[in-house]
């Protein structure tokens, strides 16, 4: 259950952070008076509810899965290979899907005329293929470089998680702590992304059951009180008390609620007939996580043509289609990879080559229609 679970998961959560990068990515700005109250609302669910509180459940998932491959060696795990691994998997794909999206702006600015990013000196240059001290050009992608630091942090955040569940509250505080102090300095861009990485890390060191059992009625009615409290209340809390460390408690609690939230949704669709639709998704799920900011970019233009501005009446048609439309071409586009140039659709797919198949062909393939089925049976 917890493993189609997190195949169910990815998808879902990558899905929703699609909502946070959609053109034209000024979803911040206060829009009173811009675009109706009730999409505004709309607005608020799909960007900061569901697409920023998606972040956390992946960065869980990543620790999660990372302190179970680490338990799997016998004796003292091979932390050198296991991060030279990582680098394949994260800096790689980071590089690359980093400068396929600065090779798009330069060649696309004379034809759009959204005010991209364009590197300008060497640093500049190194901050866009890599995040060194803020988001990179691909702004989704530098998730990756934060997580691969999140690696190099392992070795002590599991010798100190093993050393027993108030060693591992403490650690989990301090990494909270540092979301509002932010400690860490450039070493992370999110912080936050440390703390559900630690997280993810002690849920399976200390064999917390994170299957069925941790479904409760109750739970999940606490959970969307804090998510809708969060939310709403936010204005008023840092009215009372304008600091740091109030916006980002109340930050965490939501992202922890919704997280929770996602991960019930992930285990109830897994074991329902769209589980098994879901994860023929999930091989691509990360190509396309990492391609999305690019077909916004290069789907822009049709945008502008079509609504104009996020103003025009017709913008949340366009505004719900852009994740679907992303999710359809980055599939599409990497069972081409893999047909055509496999090597690089391995390095562009974090070292996995993606399926040469469409997700319903390999449906139509795993499972026949009864009359194919009958057709060989009278062969």
């Amino acid at each position: 259950a917890v493993s189609r679970g997190i195949a169910v998961a990815r998808v879902i959560c990558i899905f929703c952070v699609m909502f946070v990068h959609t053109w034209p990515s000024n979803h911040a700005i206060d829009l009173t008076g811009i675009v109706s109250p009730a999409f505004q609302l709309v607005l608020t669910l799909a960007v900061d509810v569901l697409g920023r509180s998606s972040v956390p459940l992946l960065s869980i998932v990543s620790g999660y899965l990372l302190a179970g491959s680490v338990k799997t060696h016998a004796g003292q795990p091979n932390w050198g290979r296991l991060i030279g691994h990582r680098v394949r998997t994260l800096l790689v794909p980071l590089l690359l899907w980093n400068a396929a999206m600065v090779t798009l702006l330069i060649a696309g600015r004379s034809l759009d005329p959204t005010p991209w990013q364009i590197p300008r000196d060497a640093e500049t240059w190194a901050n866009a293929l890599l995040a060194l001290q803020q988001p990179s050009t691909n702004v989704p992608v530098a998730f990756l470089r934060d997580l691969f630091v999140c690696i190099i942090f392992s070795p002590l955040l599991l010798a100190l998680v093993r050393r027993g569940r108030l060693l591992t509250l403490l650690l989990l505080a301090g990494l909270a702590a540092n979301v509002a102090l932010d400690l860490t300095g450039v070493l992370l861009i999110r912080p936050m992304i440390l703390l559900f990485f630690g997280c993810g890390l002690a849920l399976r060191v200390h064999g917390i059951d994170v299957g069925h059992a941790i479904v409760r009625p109750w739970a999940i009615a606490v959970a969307v009180a804090l998510t809708v409290a969060t939310v709403w209340g936010e204005a008023a809390l840092a009215a009372l008390a304008p600091v740091a460390a109030v916006d980002a408690a109340t930050m965490i609690i939501r992202r922890f609620a919704v997280a929770y939230l996602f991960w019930c949704a992930a285990l109830a669709l897994a074991d329902t007939r769209f589980g098994p639709r879901l994860r023929e998704i999930e091989p691509f799920i990360f190509l396309v996580f990492c391609s999305h900011a690019i077909i916004f970019a290069l789907l822009s233009p049709i945008g502008r043509a079509l609504v104009g501005g996020i103003g025009n009446p017709l913008y949340p048609l366009y505004f719900f289609a852009q994740p679907v439309l992303a999710l359809g071409i980055g599939i599409v586009g990497a069972t081409v990879l893999a047909r055509t140039v496999p090597m690089l659709a391995a390095w562009l797919n974090a070292g996995r080559l993606p399926p040469r198949q469409l997700p319903w062909q390999q449906a139509l393939v795993a499972h026949p229609p009864h009359h194919d089925r009958d057709d060989r049976r009278a062969a």
